[in-house]
């Protein structure tokens, strides 16, 4: 006799690793709703609107849910950074690269999510900024 296994999403993904994906973000009510509709509907075999489903997709693989639409924006220092970095011609893996620390500690030191004394006196050495304080 052949076992059953868990009901499979429209890409074959079980619902347990759906459910996953989903529990790590925070939805609106609406959202939560339509993601709720469309996994009952491919748990009973249902017919589900293209446009749902393409909706569900977008919100479940990480393009949409409220922590995923704001956008970190640059802090005073990470402006004035961006703005040398242009000067130069410099992307922020090249300052990385010349700082001796990861690309992407440079991006979270520009938006604020690292504010490290360490990380900040480095990026200021390699680009020669006397007169500013973070």
């Amino acid at each position: 006799m052949k076992k059953m296994g868990q009901p499979l999403d429209v890409e074959g993904n079980s619902r347990r690793q759906s459910r996953r994906r989903v529990e790590d973000k925070k939805f609106t009510p609406e959202q939560q709703g339509l993601i709720n509709t469309v996994e009952l509907a491919i748990d009973w075999n249902m017919d589900v609107a293209p446009e749902d489903v393409e909706e569900y997709h977008r919100l479940v693989d990480g393009k949409g849910g409220m922590r995923m639409a704001r956008k970190r924006q640059l802090t005073e220092f990470g402006v004035r950074v961006k703005s040398e970095l242009d000067r130069k011609g410099w992307t922020q893996r090249e300052l990385a690269d010349k700082c001796g620390i990861n690309y992407r500690v440079v991006h979270d030191v520009l938006v604020g999510l690292n504010r490290k004394p360490e990380n900040v006196r480095r990026i200021k050495e390699v680009l020669e900024f006397v007169d500013i304080v973070v």
